[in-house]
Formats: structure tokens, C-alpha cells, sequence
């Protein structure tokens, strides 16, 4: 799945690594992507390959999920630092919670044991599975995904008016204002794509992250069932990730009439201003 969407966006990639400045944004692209594939791999030969000495799986897949989740959250604070660049106290509490959320990733190292399989000695399984662990760094992972996805939301529309934009349709009622305000109705084009790009993966994000827990939480699911749905989440929230950064990136947000080039977003270093057709 993850080599399927390198090869789809193909060209992307190659503009990404060759066409462009490589910054700290791009840096955490190539280890999101790397890391994912790493995880992905880790996870098939797990269940796969015969394996004789299980106590290399039991780094080597705790390691691989806890940098692939943490490079993913990572892409999104660069993002909500762009969007908070002038405002050093809201960088620092985003900083610092992704710092919590990725020390939280560590737990994952205390998921369970990993030895040989009872039933087929020849390949690894886990044996007591402390589900717990888990479910502690995923909610903190979604938790600040949540956190940056408002933010960046209420940020944009304080920005562009909002106020300003809502006076037109006051008259509607309130099924109305709550509606453009999640569709981003009242915002200039750039920012509603950019509003909904957010939307799009903190949904998806959301709708994969509680099947995960539940799944977790319910005792009448084997081990090894529960263990399996890891490479599948951390894959599926990786490529959403990186299809979000290189819209950003590559200057692929457009508005309904002409194309918006936002390849000049400036994810750290490079800050500048929001003027509602681009942001800097």
C-alpha cells in the first residue's frame, strides 16, 4: 500500500527531493515516509517469515510504530507552527505537548513480550499483551491531533474576519453559521482548502484511531489479532499525512477559479503573513 502510493505520486516525490530546497519540513517527510515503510515491513515479516530469535522483534517493532507515529505528528506541528509562527507562547505549548505525546510513544515498547509461537514454534507471537500501553500513547496521538486541528481551524477564520463574513449569514440562522463554519464557507479560497485538507485527515485520523482502541479493549479478540491492525493504522494516517504535506509543499491547494501556489508556506524559519490568499 505505502509503495503503491510512492509510485502514484511518483513525480510529487521527485519534485519534492530534487526540485526543491530541503528544509527541516522535508527532512521529516523522508522519515515519515521511511519510517511507515519500515514499521510496514517489520510487521509482515512478524507474521510472515519464520524467525528464530523473537527478542529482535521485540525492539524492532515497538521501535519502528513509536517513529512513525511520532514523524507523522511531527509534519503537523511544523504546520501549526506556520500557522502560529508570531506567536512564540502557542509554539512553545505545541512543542511541548508533541514532546509529551512522543515520550508517551515509549509505552509502546511495553505493549508485551514477544517469544515463540506456542502453536508453530518456528514464528514469534506476543504473550502478555498489556493493551493499556497502547491505548495511553494512541489517545495521546490523536488527543494532539485534535489540539492542532482546532487550533489552526479558529486560528484561519479570527484571521480572515470571521466576525466580518459571519454578518452576511446571520440571516440563515444557526444550522447555517455552524455549517459554514465547518465548511469553510465564509473563508477566501485558499484558506477554506487549507481548512478542509485539516479536516480530511483529522477525520480519518479520528475514525481510525477508536476502531484501534476498541479493538484493544475487547478481550474476545486474539493477540495477534489486535497487534495486526498497528502497521495497517500507522500506513493508512502516514500516506494521509504526507498527501496533506505535499499539497501544502508543492503548491496543490487551489481555489474554485484560478490555481493558489502555496509552495512558499514556510513551515519554521521562513515566517510570514497571512492575507487570506496565501500563507507564508
Amino acid at each position: 500500500m505505502l509503495a503503491w502510493d510512492i509510485l502514484t505520486n511518483i513525480a510529487d516525490e521527485i519534485e519534492l527531493y530534487f526540485e526543491r530546497k530541503i528544509g527541516m519540513p522535508t527532512v521529516a517527510y523522508i522519515l515519515c515516509r521511511i519510517a511507515s515503510i519500515f514499521h510496514a515491513l517489520s510487521g509482515t515479516l512478524y507474521f510472515v517469515l519464520d524467525i528464530s530469535n523473537c527478542k529482535h522483534m521485540e525492539f524492532i517493532l515497538p521501535l519502528t510504530v513509536a517513529v512513525s507515529t511520532n514523524s507523522i505528528s511531527l509534519l503537523f506541528l511544523l504546520r501549526v507552527r506556520a500557522v502560529f509562527h508570531e506567536r512564540r507562547k502557542a509554539q512553545i505549548f505545541f512543542i511541548t505537548f508533541w514532546l509529551i505525546s512522543a515520550a508517551t510513544s515509549a509505552l509502546f515498547f511495553k505493549i508485551g513480550d514477544i517469544g515463540q509461537s506456542i502453536i508453530n514454534p518456528q514464528k514469534c507471537a506476543y504473550r502478555n499483551l498489556h493493551p493499556t500501553f497502547s491505548l495511553v500513547a494512541i489517545g495521546f496521538f490523536l488527543v494532539f491531533d485534535t489540539i492542532v486541528y482546532l487550533a489552526i481551524s479558529f486560528h484561519l477564520f479570527r484571521n480572515f474576519q470571521f466576525e466580518r463574513n459571519m454578518e452576511n449569514i446571520l440571516g440563515a440562522g444557526s444550522h447555517r453559521q455552524t455549517s459554514s463554519f465547518f465548511t469553510g464557507k465564509c473563508l477566501p479560497a485558499f484558506s477554506r482548502s487549507f481548512l478542509r485538507d485539516g479536516q480530511l485527515y483529522y477525520t480519518i485520523s479520528f475514525l481510525l484511531s477508536v476502531p484501534v482502541i476498541i479493538i484493544y479493549l475487547l478481550p474476545s479478540i486474539a493477540t495477534q489479532y489486535k497487534v495486526i491492525t498497528n502497521p495497517l493504522y500507522t500506513a493508512l494516517l502516514s500516506i494521509l499525512a504526507c498527501y496533506v504535506f505535499r499539497n501544502v509543499k508543492l503548491g496543490k491547494i487551489r481555489g474554485e477559479s484560478p490555481s493558489l501556489s502555496i509552495s512558499s508556506l514556510r513551515f519554521l524559519s521562513q515566517a510570514g503573513s497571512t492575507d487570506g490568499s496565501q500563507l507564508q
